[in-house]
């Protein structure tokens, strides 16, 4: 197991667990680490880049992903309102990421999205807290599908001109 990180803290406690650290911008060790690794995985971290600095990024996660390797990536969703709150209360995001972005920006390599969806939903510890997540993911659900209807038509009905 490997990691990066700049956090400071999180730094000191992967060294107190022996996690191996590699630089920040592993981009400039990815020939060092040619298909050493079964998965990466980037949790918040590619909408800090800006688009051109995501590509080299994406490229250096191919080199370093063995044959069949996957990429596992969380980023706020810039395409749904319920990622507008997350992507733009950060003065640090530097890109608005969605499915249509990633499909573009992954053209030209051999990745392929294998999976695009929301987050593991956690259940809770308590029924009382499991009822209250499930209630608010059900609810999010229907207002993110009477968004996806009430967009729909309009994009269908726009000129052309």
């Amino acid at each position: 197991m490997a990691a990066t990180e700049i956090n400071p803290a999180l730094l000191a406690a992967a060294a107190e667990r022996g996690i191996e650290l590699l630089d920040a911008d592993f981009e400039q060790i990815a020939d060092r680490h040619s298909s050493r690794f079964d998965t990466i995985v980037a949790f918040d971290v590619f909408e800090h880049f800006s688009l051109d600095e995501i590509v080299t990024r994406l490229q250096a996660c191919e080199e370093m992903l063995k044959p069949g390797g996957h990429l596992l990536l969380r980023f706020p969703n810039a395409q749904s309102p319920f990622g507008l709150a997350p992507q733009h209360g950060d003065p640090t995001h530097r890109s608005c990421l969605s499915r249509s972005v990633f499909e573009q920006l992954i053209q030209k390599s051999r990745f392929e999205i294998v999976r695009y969806d929301h987050q593991f939903r956690a259940r809770g510890r308590t029924p009382v807290v499991f009822l209250v997540r499930l209630v608010r993911h059900f609810l999010r659900d229907v207002i993110s599908a009477c968004f996806n209807l009430s967009i729909q038509p309009v994009f269908l009905m726009m000129p052309w001109w």
